[in-house]
């Protein structure tokens, strides 16, 4: 069974982008807009992390997490990752426009295991989510 990889971005175009390239290396996708819609999805839904109705469900591999967006950012989004024992250890590498040091820190602390600033490159990119997407 392939991973899955949920991508957290407010942009469309971004998250058509990272799908296109993850897709065609095989992995799964899902999509979330926001740091609320993910956290509805990883947290409170009563799935597995990442599940949909119409697909089966699986734990999230890897979560590809923007720092800036509406209502939730990434910042929070890791705060209540890091907070639940039963999703603290879900692999997140945050892609951004963002490169503050202590930004980084921050994410770091909260037990992001990448940072990687837009505009991405897709060798990159996909060798960051092989090397931390768990099985």
């Amino acid at each position: 069974m392939s991973q899955r990889i949920l991508i957290v971005d407010d942009s469309a175009t971004v998250r058509a982008q990272l799908s296109t390239v993850l897709l065609a290396a095989g992995f799964l996708v899902m999509e979330a807009a926001d740091g609320v819609e993910v956290l509805e999805r990883i947290l409170r839904s009563g799935v597995s992390p990442g599940g949909d109705s119409d697909a089966p469900s699986q734990p999230v591999s890897l979560v590809i997490l923007d720092v800036n967006m509406p209502r939730k950012s990434g910042i929070e989004v890791l705060e209540s990752l890091h907070a639940d024992p039963q999703n603290s250890s879900i692999p997140v590498l945050v892609l951004t426009t963002e490169g503050q040091p202590e930004l980084i820190a921050r994410a770091r602390a909260l037990g992001a295991k990448g940072w990687m600033v837009k505009p991405f490159r897709p060798e990159q990119l996909l060798a960051a989510a092989r090397k931390l997407a768990r099985p």
